[in-house]
């Protein structure tokens, strides 16, 4: 990865001191239309993602999604299996395909998103690259991560809804320990949570937290010896 590893903060990042700000609300969400998605780099570049409208579903910006894949560096992408895990509108798996991973698999609880993912799927034609998985991703994800036989690095995007932060709290703890203690050399978990939510709470340590106006990105690499063994 790209980022330099160290510290909870960085120069570019959430800056001085860290509030315990957990129960403070975001920005309510805005009724956004049905519009397409971009995907930005690699060899999908210029394609897009039709994004439904669903209020459920908050689509990362074009910017942060950019700065994302810029701070992972094509090193932590290529060769890859990426796990979109709350995937809304899947753009996150299909710009890791675009940029070089080898699958990427999209859980998603709402069917008519998961059945927008699939459309869009189908219409980039990545079937065999792409897997939509309906059903509730906190009982799915490890039953899924341990069916990989080989040791490919894993690229973790865990982007739930921003809500989920305090209500499905330690749900979300335990899915990035489970993450950290099975994920293969080399992987790489993305977490996203808006700019009023105290990063310090997360398990583990070090993540390298960056953000983008009202939106947050922590960046975890799982210790080297970890394997993908059950």
């Amino acid at each position: 990865m790209a980022a330099r590893r160290g510290s909870r903060t960085g120069a570019s990042k959430t800056g001085g001191s860290r509030q315990r700000s957990e129960k403070k609300a975001g920005p309510p969400l805005k009724s956004i239309g049905p519009t397409n998605l971009r995907i930005i780099g690699g060899s999908m570049g210029g394609r897009q993602v039709r994004y439904n409208g669903q209020r459920s579903t908050r689509p990362m910006k074009d910017s942060v999604r950019e700065n994302l894949f810029n701070v992972l560096g094509k090193h932590a992408v290529q060769g890859a299996i990426a796990w979109d895990v709350f995937a809304g509108t899947g753009i996150l798996g299909f710009e890791s395909i675009s940029r070089g991973a080898l699958q990427a698999y999209c859980t998603e609880w709402n069917r008519p998103m998961a059945k927008s993912i699939q459309t869009a799927v189908e219409q980039l034609d990545v079937k065999e690259q792409v897997r939509v998985v309906v059903g509730d991703a906190f009982r799915m994800l490890p039953q899924l991560m341990l069916q990989q036989d080989e040791p490919h690095p894993w690229l973790v995007f865990i982007c739930p809804p921003y809500v989920f932060w305090d209500d499905k709290r330690e749900a979300l703890f335990e899915m990035i320990r489970w993450v950290d203690r099975h994920a293969p050399q080399g992987s790489v978990i993305v977490t996203e949570t808006d700019a009023h939510w105290d990063m310090a709470q997360l398990p583990l340590e070090p993540w390298d937290i960056r953000r983008y106006g009202s939106t947050q990105l922590g960046f975890y690499e799982p210790p080297a010896l970890c394997g993908a063994a059950g």
